[in-house]
């Protein structure tokens, strides 16, 4: 599998869960997985930033569920995909000495197809099984933990 594969596929899981995929890098990080020893993005090892980010994404997946929550295609929600898609990209790829610009743009791409097909996935779940929409959100927030954690531990696999 192409390295830089491995960006696009955590961009998408940003798609679903903002949060999820850069609080996996920061754990994966923190727990000395991913070499980040003398580089630009060392500051996501530290129990600071894995605090930051494992709030806030908690704060998401709770969020997720609320019926005032508005739709991840909405600008402001598509636009801090696209964001996080970006980090996670050009960490990852910096972490498989590739091209940071490339794993940039291919989170970032990944991040927007997440979210496109992320929408459409659960509202037709929701419709076809008569689910109420937290319970699906609760499957997705799963998929996206068990993606990123998974996406990672592959892309690492290729260091050794």
């Amino acid at each position: 599998m192409p390295p830089l594969l491995f960006c696009f596929l955590l961009g998408g899981f940003c798609g679903s869960r903002t949060m999820t995929p850069a609080t996996v890098l920061c754990w994966f990080a923190f727990a000395v997985k991913l070499p980040t020893q003398g580089t630009w993005f060392a500051f996501l090892a530290s129990p600071l930033m894995v605090a930051i980010f494992t709030t806030a994404a908690i704060a998401e997946l709770i969020l997720d569920k609320l019926p005032i929550t508005r739709s991840r295609l909405q600008p402001t929600g598509l636009i801090a995909r696209m964001c996080t898609g970006a980090l996670v990209g050009t960490v990852l790829a910096g972490v498989l000495q590739q091209s940071g610009r490339a794993g940039a743009l291919l989170g970032v791409s990944g991040a927007v197809i997440g979210a496109l097909v992320g929408y459409w996935l659960r509202t037709r779940i929701v419709k076809w099984t008569g689910w109420p929409d937290y319970v699906v959100g609760l499957m997705e927030d799963a998929t996206a933990i068990a993606g990123s954690i998974t996406v990672v531990a592959f892309a690492l696999a290729r260091l050794n």
